[in-house]
């Protein structure tokens, strides 16, 4: 607990600071758009509605009110994040949580780092448990994560939106044929394995953190789906091994994926660079698809992807076959 005290502390104001309600915040992309409204002695609304060129909405509410996922947001778990399952709101969802900022802004833009390992360990028990339900109905009629769904489809040459086809063309030549195909087969992979039932997107935008002493929220529902266990952790190791590469400075890396896998029980092993490069491939695709980046940003990222996908042991050595 103490750790995760000590994160939360960093986002969120005691008790009676920061009470006058702020005008509403509202961010986003043309995938996914949020609106935060409250203050510190209400709480806060989280409203989070698909973007305009989202290529499919928010996963059928039903999902969210399965007794066991239900259950599970409602039970009283020592040191878990809290699973806070969201209210249809139109197209939409709305969540009323303790905070403002999720665990992404605080890594952003206070610096936390190691600081937010409490919060990470909450969140890998929360997936633990959630991977762990049976739900009233089988997982598999829930269907891929929508974010898998985006990946493989961009992976494998069909049209994608906003200036993401020439992201492709752009981030393969970089690559190389091996490489990308490579990335190709770490996806079909985990569409093809065993599932579990799946938060779908537990990313460090989806975790928000309690006031002081208080389990963080996860926001749940959105992208629950039936994914390999690997397919939720390594979404968090990605993002935050990217985040560590975009700041140029350690961000307490270590500690984070260790308390997140402490937090899980297991690790991805030898293979987390896997992981990762799926989940950074996906930001590219979704930056390039949803808010039109340049063509430089997308050469870095290039570069780092051939990096995480040459850590890879069961490749052939560089040089054998063709790039």
């Amino acid at each position: 607990m103490g750790a995760r005290s000590s994160a939360d502390r960093i986002a969120l104001p005691p008790p009676g600071v920061g009470d006058t309600p702020q005008p509403p915040r509202q961010f986003g992309t043309d995938l996914l758009r949020t609106r935060v409204s409250g203050d510190g002695t209400r709480g806060f609304e989280w409203v989070r509605r698909p973007g305009p060129a989202a290529p499919a909405g928010f996963v059928d509410p039903a999902a969210s009110t399965d007794p066991a996922v239900v259950e599970l947001a409602g039970a009283d778990l020592p040191d878990c994040a809290r699973p806070v399952l969201g209210v249809p709101l139109g197209d939409g969802r709305r969540y009323r949580v303790d905070g403002p900022v999720a665990v992404a802004s605080v890594l952003l833009y206070s610096g936390g780092g190691a600081e937010l390992t409490g919060s990470l360990q909450a969140l890998g028990r929360t997936l633990r448990h959630l991977h762990a339900l049976t739900p009233a109905g089988p997982a598999t009629a829930l269907g891929p994560p929508r974010g898998l769904l985006r990946l493989t489809r961009w992976l494998d040459g069909f049209p994608a939106a906003g200036d993401a086809d020439d992201g492709r063309t752009r981030l393969r030549a970089r690559l190389g044929v091996r490489r990308w195909d490579d990335l190709r087969g770490w996806a079909a992979a985990l569409l093809a394995g065993p599932t579990v039932l799946s938060h779908g997107a537990p990313g460090l935008g989806s975790l928000v953190p309690g006031r002081a002493g208080a389990a963080p929220a996860l926001l749940t529902g959105e992208d629950l789906a039936a994914a390999s266990w690997e397919w939720d952790v390594g979404w968090v190791v990605g993002e935050l091994v990217e985040l560590c590469w975009q700041l140029g400075t350690d961000t307490g890396l270590r500690a984070l994926l260790g308390g997140l896998f402490e937090g899980y029980g297991r690790d991805l092993g030898t293979h987390w660079h896997r992981a990762a490069a799926l989940r950074i491939a996906l930001h590219v695709h979704d930056f390039s698809a949803y808010t039109r980046g340049s063509a430089d940003i997308l050469l870095g990222y290039g570069d780092f992807l051939a990096f995480l996908i040459d850590q890879d042991t069961d490749r052939p050595p560089a040089g054998t076959g063709a790039r």
